[in-house]
């Protein structure tokens, strides 16, 4: 295992960690914040800041009563807590060596995609130039070939000249 995948290792273990204390603490904390705000099991406690919660009435107040209310009833999912935590610790602790290992990947892309344009560019550029000297080529036999033709009928031009001179002498 090379060292970088070791070391990311390492920070997903101290991160799961983490979270792990993090998802016990809220595992016992919220349920005795809860109790302390006068929600038990056996319902809401008279005269405490639940009753006076209670007492508000519309709004979002009711939801959030019935939700500390179900808390206190034990209705807190302990494992979800703890689960949660720690997945999010390992999380946190790994999103710096993930986000590098994308710009890393962004660059091979880019890079892999600048030399393709110039191979795409050079094999262009060779291609122009074998057009150009094919081109340049065909006019300098068209040229030779014109200019043959070109002294063929002056030639035979210059021959029915003579010819036609002749018979009128």
């Amino acid at each position: 295992m090379s060292k970088k995948n070791s070391t990311i290792l390492e920070k997903a273990a101290i991160g799961a960690g983490a979270g792990l204390l993090t998802g016990g603490a809220i595992a016992v904390g919220v349920p005795l914040a809860v109790t302390a705000m006068g929600f038990g099991a056996g319902g809401i406690v008279g005269g405490s800041l639940g009753a006076s919660l209670m007492s508000l009435g519309g709004g979002v107040t009711p939801a959030a009563v019935a939700l500390m209310q179900s808390v206190a009833a034990g209705g807190f999912a302990t494992t979800t807590a703890l689960a949660t935590g720690t997945a999010a610790g390992a999380a946190v602790a790994v999103a710096g060596d993930v986000a590098d290992a994308a710009c890393s990947a962004v660059t091979v892309v880019a890079e892999a995609s600048g030399t393709a344009a110039n191979l795409v560019a050079d094999a262009a550029g060779a291609t122009v130039n074998v057009v150009a000297e094919a081109a340049g080529t065909a006019a300098t036999v068209v040229a030779e070939v014109a200019g043959s033709t070109v002294n063929v009928v002056a030639d035979a031009a210059g021959t029915a000249a003579n010819a036609i001179a002749g018979l009128w002498r």
